[in-house]
Parts: C-alpha cells; structure tokens; sequence
C-alpha cells in the first residue's frame, strides 16, 4: 500500500484513556480518533501521539489486566494542558503539572502559528523553550527527538 492512503485507528491509554479531548490537534472522542494519511504521515503522526499515550488500535490489548502502553500519568497531565485539554489531574487540586518533555513540546507547535516555526520550517527553539521553560534545549536535541519533523509535516498531521 506505499503512496496510498489508509485509515489508521488510535486510542488513548493510561490515563486519559476513554477521554473526549484533543491531543495536538486531533479530537479524539471516547478515547479514539481515527485519520486517514499516508505511511510516511501515519508514521510521524503516530511519533506524536506515543508522546501522549496515544497508540494504534491494533497495539493496545483490549483484556483489562493486559499491560497496555503508558507514557506516564504526570506526562500525560502535562501533554494535556500543553494543548488546552481541560481534563488533567492539575484541575482536581493538584499544583501545576511539570513541565512538558521535549517530545510533548515538539507536538504542542502549532503549524498555523508562524512563531512556532523558523523561515525554513523547522521548529523554533524559542517556541520550544516557552514550552518546556528549558533554554537548554538544542537543535541536535530537537532532531534526536523527531528527526525530519516540521511544518509542513506538522500541517499533514493536523490535516
């Protein structure tokens, strides 16, 4: 199936799993979103999504005592309020949540807003940094992260 576009089920574990809410972009309902893209796109998508404990369907067990993939309850509190969720456990009387990890800052840039992203389209350091609160960040770190990530990737995505 290269070049061609196929359906590709994702669904929130850990958690937010079972959620209404919107993870970088993408309105996911009951837990799941579904999105159709190319392999190169559904690839890269789901790079972003692992960062909120977001995973392919056919990844995730449905037997509840079965280990299913978890990027943290703490992470998961920070990717959610990176995009605006109001569901994290910061709301239920908790301090702030920590800061955002590299990966959840990369997925929280925004295509539509050109600060997030430099002439060339690749993610701003300094969008980076606001995110994360960390001015140690470098370029070699980003594209470790999410090597080829950018704008126009970014926009693919969010479709």
């Amino acid at each position: 199936m290269s070049g061609g576009n196929r359906t590709q089920k994702f669904v929130l574990v850990g958690p937010h799993a079972g959620k209404t809410l919107v993870v970088n972009g993408h309105q996911f309902v009951d837990g799941e979103y579904d999105i159709t893209a190319n392999e190169e796109q559904l690839k890269s998508v789901g790079n972003v999504f692992a960062c909120y404990g977001a995973f392919p369907a056919e990844d995730v067990s449905d037997t509840p005592d079965a280990p299913t993939p978890d990027a943290g309850e703490a992470a998961a509190d920070a990717a959610a309020h990176a995009v605006g969720s109001t569901e994290t456990k910061a709301d239920e009387g908790k301090s702030d949540p920590p800061a955002p990890t590299l990966a959840e800052a990369i997925a929280a840039l925004d295509p539509a807003v050109d600060d997030h992203w430099t002439g060339s389209g690749l993610p701003a350091m300094n969008a980076i940094e606001k995110i994360m609160g960390d001015r140690s960040v470098t370029r070699a770190d980003v594209e470790a992260q999410a090597a080829g990530y950018n704008r126009e990737k970014a926009k693919a995505i969010r479709g």
